[in-house]
């Protein structure tokens, strides 16, 4: 990828670039094509870089000789009279009978590689079939289409289905019977065609090939699943005689080939040096406005992205918004009634109604809908067109992912025009300071641990209900002496039998109707409405998510329509919801403890001590607030009585010495131990309560049930060798616990230690390829289950953990090492959110802090 940096600006030299930009006969970058959408007041100065990824022409290449002239013939008549190189370097591997992984570009024509390779295996061998798996539904109703065209073109006896929850029953046994391409997800193989592959006997025993359709879509628990569907599934198909070759397609990741043999288990081939033609896309980074310069409160991202919407649609471009939770799809949908036109923002995630989606993804590509905001189920490679502008709020989580939704914007020679706006998130900051981490970096490896062993007993269980697991049987890269201790496991819970060393299912039921392969959870809840006396379902909701997402008097968004939770029955895992037109919205509160379970590996130095091993991480759920959607006011904090959840899980945690601690308490560097404001703290608090009124100086919100006022040291107290100066009124100011939060986000005092949580948390899911909320952070400055000792924990947010912790506890000194870089190297001088966090006051210095803790433990 070529990168040229066009604008980059620092406190230096922001003022003579502003007025550069300005001047925009004199900017030619914002002169011409879907970048001029910003040159306007308001925004231009907002923004922190412009990158440029220059158009390139496309890398042509002849068919292949082997390629028959029928399908030639088709190619040309849909308008492509030639390959790009990638194309037909990968049909050639195809015909030389290795598996491939195909990562290039969105829109370099991956499909199109499958679909004729398909096709030529057909004309060879009329009975043949292929099994295409896509990890979404509308990724598959995508590609039926170019599949029935190429039948309707070469007229050979052959059709393609789709087969998914939504296939009416009627049709079933007919798709079963006749179909000769299957186009399905991963939970319908697992759930309806392995437990039941006697009737896909003839499916099955002509299988030639198995597609896989963006393949780096399968990471932690999804993936680990779907490693263990694949290998039942080539369980079956082995029975059957067949040896079926894999064509995988994969956005950018790092090492796809490396990936996609642990995830298959088996060699593959790596297609990635792309051919197709790109037009000119600007990406642009921008920071929304401060709000507060002294507390470092910047505009929030949903609320400055609809001002960049409105731009947009003023320009006439067609808009792709990515947020990052459905929950944000919905705040934005609701705030943008009555600011747009309507029907002009259409809402996209899991839970619409599959004809909802579909109407909403052809929009797109017609051109009728102007802007749609989406989840990342969006992100991957449904044809929608391409579009003018695409807008991110927020880092979603990966490179890749970065990389996949800028993708989304432009087609072929089209301009394009590409927004990162940053949240006040650390690693969004981060980003906007280092551009070059994202756009230079090569992306991150998809983590996947299909020996988990929650996820192995329930495959396992699946496995033996689908074929009896024979003496000497394999189970991927397990061998038979390690596959027969957990089927000796499975024996003594009840749920297999051994007869001459022949393992047998005796369950009541089959056992993949109760196991979700997308987590590690049990069923998930039915969102139910009540109409004309009936509870209609309008959605599901997953068991880990209902406590925080459902609860009783939780307003439930969908399609900017508001529902409010009248009832939530756990043992029938269904969720009451009652429809209304409510002028708030609900945010739950938790409280979490840990506790060590077993301590599985060690390495214990006399400065620190860091640990693998298992954790309970038990959270509730034990209020809820009330919150104005006009005002973002805390109208009201109910208490709630919901039962704590415990997981069970991995963590990799780090303690340190007492040593370590009084060496940098004697050089003033450690800034963890608790404050003392002082005898007259109580009378001084109190008094600038009164003096401002009882409210928040921020929102002006009052105290009221469930809702406290705190008196918060502008300057931090630790920065003052006086007491008196550091409680003088005019370095007090009266916050709400939510605006105290906020500001503690950007300006806080740092310790040492929750500097180095800070850049390990940041850095490891970078490392990682997961998201933040993949990992959980503990830092706790005298736990009580270690004798008051200091520590930081990162640990994985699953069920029995999938290896992030893992990994984390074997690299750590590397991590170290890096963490020591990325602060050292930073520019910064007290420490900023590229290095220990958002800190913009000169008070202490926690980078010095930092280090000084780095050096300790690294010695």
């Amino acid at each position: 990828m070529i990168i040229r940096f066009l604008v980059f600006y620092n406190k230096l030299t922001q003022i003579n670039i502003l007025i550069t930009m300005q001047n925009v006969q004199n900017t030619p970058e914002f002169a011409i094509g879907p970048a001029t959408c910003l040159n306007y007041d308001g925004i231009r100065e907002n923004i922190s870089s412009i990158h440029t990824i220059p158009a390139s022409p496309a890398l042509q290449q002849d068919f292949p000789d082997n390629l028959p002239e029928v399908l030639r013939s088709y190619c040309i008549s849909i308008n492509i009279p030639s390959l790009f190189s990638h194309q037909a370097q990968a049909l050639q591997a195809i015909h030389d009978l290795k598996n491939i992984i195909l990562s290039t570009s969105t829109s370099s024509g991956k499909s199109l590689v499958y679909q004729l390779a398909l096709f030529q295996e057909l004309l060879h061998d009329p009975d043949a079939t292929a099994l295409l798996l896509y990890p979404t539904k509308a990724l598959a109703n995508d590609q039926l289409s170019p599949f029935q065209d190429g039948f309707n073109y070469l007229k050979e006896p052959g059709n393609a289905a789709i087969y998914d929850g939504d296939t009416p029953n009627s049709q079933r046994i007919a798709i079963r019977n006749n179909s000769t391409f299957l186009l399905t997800n991963p939970d319908m193989l697992h759930i309806s065609i392995l437990p039941h592959h006697t009737a896909w006997k003839r499916f099955l025993s002509s299988l030639r090939f198995i597609i896989i359709d963006e393949v780096h879509v399968y990471k932690g628990v999804f993936g680990s699943h779907f490693a263990n569907v694949i290998r039942r599934l080539l369980r079956i198909v082995e029975f059957y005689g067949g040896n079926p070759l894999f064509i995988c397609t994969s956005a950018t990741i790092h090492d796809p080939r490396a990936f996609a043999e642990k995830l298959i288990e088996r060699p593959f081939t790596h297609i990635h040096e792309d051919g197709a033609a790109h037009g000119h896309r600007d990406i642009v980074l921008y920071n929304p406005p401060m709000l507060d310069e002294e507390l470092g409160v910047r505009k929030g991202i949903l609320e400055e992205g609809l001002n960049i919407i409105a731009r947009t649609l003023q320009c006439n471009l067609q808009t792709l918004i990515f947020a990052r939770s459905r929950r944000s799809v919905e705040l934005i949908l609701r705030r943008s009634q009555g600011l747009f036109p309507k029907d002009s923002l259409f809402g996209y995630r899991s839970g619409y109604l599959p004809t909802e989606r579909r109407s909403i993804e052809k929009g797109l590509k017609s051109g009728a809908y102007r802007a749609v905001v989406a989840t990342n189920a969006l992100e991957l490679g449904v044809d929608i067109g391409g579009m003018d502008c695409v807008l991110l709020l927020g880092y979603p989580g990966s490179i890749a992912s970065f990389l996949q939704q800028i993708g989304r914007a432009g087609r072929k020679e089209k301009d394009s025009l590409a927004v990162f706006v940053a949240s006040m998130d650390p690693l969004d900051q981060f980003i906007l300071q280092n551009p070059a981490f994202i756009l230079d970096n090569s992306p991150e490896q998809p983590l996947i641990n299909p020996h988990n062993p929650l996820i192995l007993f329930n495959q396992l269980r699946c496995a033996a209900y689908e074929l009896p697991i024979n003496p000497g049987d394999s189970y991927g890269s397990l061998s038979w002496d390690e596959l027969k201790q957990y089927l000796d496991v499975l024996c003594i819970k009840g749920d297999l039998i051994e007869k001459e060393q022949r393992y047998f299912w005796i369950g009541e039921a089959y056992p993949s109707a109760e196991i979700s392969i997308r987590s590690i959870s049990t069923a998930p809840f039915d969102l139910l409405v009540e109409h004309a006396g009936k509870n209609n379902k309008i959605g599901e909701v997953d068991s880990e998510s209902v406590l925080w997402m459902a609860h009783p008097g939780a307003i439930y968004l969908q399609a900017g329509e508001s529902y409010r939770v009248r009832d939530l029955s756990l043992p029938e895992h269904k969720v009451f919801l009652q429809k209304g037109d409510f002028d708030y919205y609900t945010n739950p509160k938790e409280q979490q403890d840990i506790e060590i379970a077993e301590i599985i590996t060690r390495d214990e130095q006399k400065s620190r001590s860091v640990y693998f091993g298992n954790v309970d991480v038990t959270t509730q759920v034990i209020g809820y607030d009330r919150v104005s959607w006009n005002s973002n006011e805390i109208l009201q904090t109910l208490p709630l009585d919901l039962p704590p959840s415990t997981l069970n899980t991995q963590a990799f945690w780090m303690l340190f010495s007492d040593q370590t601690l009084n060496i940098l308490r004697s050089n003033e560097l450690w800034f963890s131990d608790p404050n003392d404001y002082g005898a007259d703290w109580e009378h001084i608090r109190q008094h600038i309560l009164q003096r401002d009124g009882h409210q928040c100086s921020l929102c002006g919100r009052k105290p009221s049930a469930g809702i406290k006022l705190h008196v918060h040291h502008k300057k931090p107290f630790r920065t003052f060798d006086d007491l008196t100066q550091a409680n003088q009124p005019s370095n007090l100011v009266t916050l709400c616990e939510q605006c105290h939060r906020r500001v503690e986000q950007s300006v806080r005092i740092r310790s040492g230690l929750s500097g180095l949580g800070y850049v390990l948390s940041h850095l490891a899911p970078l490392y990682l390829m997961c998201d933040l909320r993949d990992l959980g952070l503990f830092i706790e400055s005298a736990w009580k289950q270690v004798g008051d000792l200091p520590v930081i924990m990162l640990y994985d947010a699953f069920p029995g953990g999938i290896g992030l912790s893992e990994h984390l506890y074997h690299a750590y000194t590397h991590l170290l090492e890096d963490a020591c870089s990325v602060i050292r190297d930073c520019k910064c001088a007290w420490g900023c959110p590229a290095c220990v966090g958002p800190v913009n006051q000169e008070f202490l210095n926690p980078k010095q802090a930092t280090l000084a803790l780095l050096h300790e433990i690294m010695k």
